[in-house]
């Protein structure tokens, strides 16, 4: 993913956090040129362990913990799919589910959400994230939260754009244009 964050400025042109009752907020535009940032690797698939473990082809960089990715190409059907990364070490991905085992798989990894760190913001925690407006009205931004309503990955806002396209709620590939946020939380 390639983006950008522009910390808005309030009428005296100050940029950081901002006190607003007992949180701080801040507002900021995130500009986004490259989601999927998709990379084609080589490796092995163990359904079991839901791993893929790259032999060779392109470095696995990029990708986050949190990240929703589609994984496409592969030889067996069942592993072309939506899953979350849930833990990355070295070459090897950890993922929510994996349909099939398969040796020697070249796959192309694409992501389909943002995962920023809080800090990008100024902030070490939020309690709260408005989506105040975007540019392409194409495309829907949501939060995702976990089952507790904190982020889905702690530290991070997890945004996720669906193209609102009636007959199709596919992901945006590419340049999904700026998103305008506000975020309140603690310094």
């Amino acid at each position: 993913m390639t983006h950008t964050v522009t910390l808005v400025a309030d009428h005296l042109g100050f940029t950081g956090p901002k006190v607003q009752g007992h949180e701080y907020y801040v507002d900021a535009i995130i500009d986004v040129t490259d989601l999927d940032d998709a990379l084609t690797t080589t490796g092995n698939f163990v359904a079991l362990a839901n791993t893929f473990t790259r032999t060779s082809g392109t470095a696995i960089s990029g990708l986050s913990v949190g990240n929703l990715v589609t994984i496409s190409n592969a030889v067996d059907g069942a592993n072309n799919a939506d899953t979350r990364i849930t833990a990355i070490d070295g070459n090897l991905i950890t993922f929510s589910s994996i349909g099939a085992d398969e040796t020697g798989d070249e796959i192309t990894i694409s992501k389909a959400n943002l995962v920023i760190p809080y800090s990008e913001f100024g902030l070490s925690s939020v309690s709260q994230v408005f989506i105040l407006g975007q540019e392409d009205m194409e495309i829907h931004w949501t939060v995702e939260l976990g089952t507790d309503g904190s982020s889905f990955t702690a530290d991070n806002l997890v945004l996720r754009p669906r193209k609102r396209n009636a007959a199709s709620t596919s992901h945006p590939t590419n340049d999904c244009g700026t998103v305008r946020v506000r975020l309140l939380g603690q310094i």
